[in-house]
């Protein structure tokens, strides 16, 4: 299968009801839809396909509608659950 211009997003977590009430992801997954979304709207926007989007140019998108990106030791950039490669 050859597929091009594919982003995906989310989270898997398997689990009972009870377990899923205690999971702290909603605020993660929207913020790697956000940034899905904007990496998108920007390859659409400039003609290129999904796997040249720059992230740091996703990175000032985010930046300039409010995300914040801390250091972490695990993760190279975070903001909101969105990890991002630096091109």
């Amino acid at each position: 299968m050859n597929l091009e211009n594919i982003f995906c997003t989310g989270r898997c977590i398997s689990g009972s009801f009870r377990a899923h009430a205690s999971y702290l992801v909603t605020g993660i997954c929207m913020g790697m839809g956000q940034g899905v979304g904007l990496a998108a709207a920007y390859g659409v926007k400039n003609h290129i396909n999904s796997s040249a989007v720059p992230g740091s140019r996703i990175k000032e998108l985010l930046i300039e509608r409010g995300a914040f990106f801390i250091k972490n030791k695990n993760t190279r950039l975070y903001s909101t659950g969105f990890t991002l490669a630096e091109n």
